[in-house]
């Protein structure tokens, strides 16, 4: 069944569409539970703010579609991955994103859409990817043992991305990228790409970097580390 309201709240002890997803049209949304999965799945085309998104063990899945923007403001798991999506708008995290344990965390806009790190971003023990239809920009740090970046239209174009992970691939069709990585230990950037567009990544902390591939179609390069190695594993080529 569908809810319909200014303001959705919902609570629970053992999960929130944990065996069939909640269906919503709400432009104001909490929703938290003790423990259990959450699945919910809203529908608007004016902007969408999910003011809370909790749960304990168990993950977290929020699909947003009908055109309106989404702001995540906070989103925990203690346990657990997430989804957080959009379909054709943008898609803001404004606080805090964290997936705990061992959980993945996975932000995605479709057809169209920026994403815009304002708040942190967190999977310490796992993976954190973005995939963007348009460009992916924010302030807002990015920490996970492994950081998965893939853009359309560019990658810290309009504010540089702030990173803290060991393994990283940020990969744009078009567009600049500017990325920041602070860490101490060993670092390894796998894939820096774009088409037309720069590359600037900037390494500090006193971590060693190997950048094993980094490519330009045509545009600048810059690729730094402060404090420790820089070594290039297999390829670095500035286009045009």
């Amino acid at each position: 069944g569908l809810v319909t309201a200014a303001t959705v709240d919902l609570n629970a002890v053992s999960g929130i569409g944990n065996t069939t997803a909640v269906n919503l049209a709400a432009t104001t949304i909490t929703a938290d539970s003790t423990n259990g999965n959450l699945d919910v799945n809203n529908a608007l085309g004016t902007a969408v703010t999910a003011t809370t998104l909790t749960t304990g063990t168990g993950s977290i899945a929020f699909d947003q579609t009908g055109g309106g923007a989404l702001t995540v403001t906070t989103a925990t798991t203690g346990d657990g991955a997430m989804t957080l999506t959009n379909t054709a708008a943008d898609l803001t995290i404004g606080s805090a994103a964290t997936a705990g344990g061992a959980g993945n965390l996975t932000l995605t806009t479709s057809t169209s859409g920026n994403v815009i790190l304002t708040g942190t971003t967190t999977a310490d023990a796992s993976t954190v990817q973005i995939n963007s239809a348009g460009a992916i920009n924010g302030g807002g740090l990015v920490t996970a043992a492994t950081v998965d970046l893939n853009a359309v239209s560019g990658i810290g174009n309009g504010t540089a991305l702030n990173l803290a992970a060991s393994t990283l691939t940020a990969d744009s069709t078009n567009g600049n990228l500017d990325i920041n990585n602070t860490l101490g230990t060993a670092v390894t950037a796998t894939t820096l790409t774009t088409g037309t567009g720069s590359i600037a990544f900037d390494q500090t902390g006193g971590g060693t970097l190997t950048v094993t591939t980094a490519t330009t179609g045509d545009g600048a390069m810059t690729l730094s580390n402060t404090g420790n190695d820089l070594t290039i594993g297999s390829a670095a080529t500035a286009g045009g």
